[in-house]
């Protein structure tokens, strides 16, 4: 039975084969082993693959060693132009890493509770008594006479609606 691809091309029940000249093996014309180009006359690339990909690898590096401080302004230029799509790249890493994140945390915890229960209790007892420390100074600043007229029982600190004297 003989099928016109979407090349153009007809394909067979059998698989044509191919020989890659860089690791000299033969491999079947499809997808999975080779890479599409329009140019030639199969519709794939004259090496497989996986050669391919080893033979770009090091020109990648070598490119980003070379170009790095344009490419690394490309990218932060184009991360304040389409903050939008920055979003949308950030939740799509977070839901499909939502599980790794969560047993990295829980594995976190157990490793360093002792470290951060320490951490708890002195946040409990020195931040918050500094904040509750500004926060009264800062009232007392705002309001010259609060605190005079707390000890004077004029204020009362009771508040509307709580049962206090109209």
């Amino acid at each position: 039975m003989t099928i016109l691809t979407t090349t153009g091309q007809f394909a067979c029940d059998f698989v044509d084969k191919k020989l890659c000249p860089k690791c000299d093996q033969t491999k079947p014309l499809t997808p999975e082993f080779w890479l599409p180009r329009k140019g030639s006359r199969d519709g794939y690339r004259g090496v497989c693959r996986l050669c391919w990909y080893a033979q770009q690898r090091p020109n990648k590096r070598r490119h980003y060693a070379r170009n790095r401080v344009r490419i690394c302004a490309e990218r932060q230029q184009d991360r304040r132009r389409n903050p939008e799509r920055r979003q949308m790249a950030d939740l799509r890493y977070h839901l499909k890493h939502r599980e790794r994140r969560l047993e990295y945390n829980r594995r976190y915890y157990w490793q360093n509770h002792e470290r951060l229960l320490a951490y708890k209790r002195w946040y409990n007892r020195h931040v918050r008594r500094l904040r509750r420390r500004r926060h009264t100074d800062r009232h007392c600043r705002r309001l010259a006479t609060c605190c005079s007229a707390v000890a004077a029982g004029v204020h009362g600190g009771s508040r509307a609606g709580s049962g206090g004297e109209n």
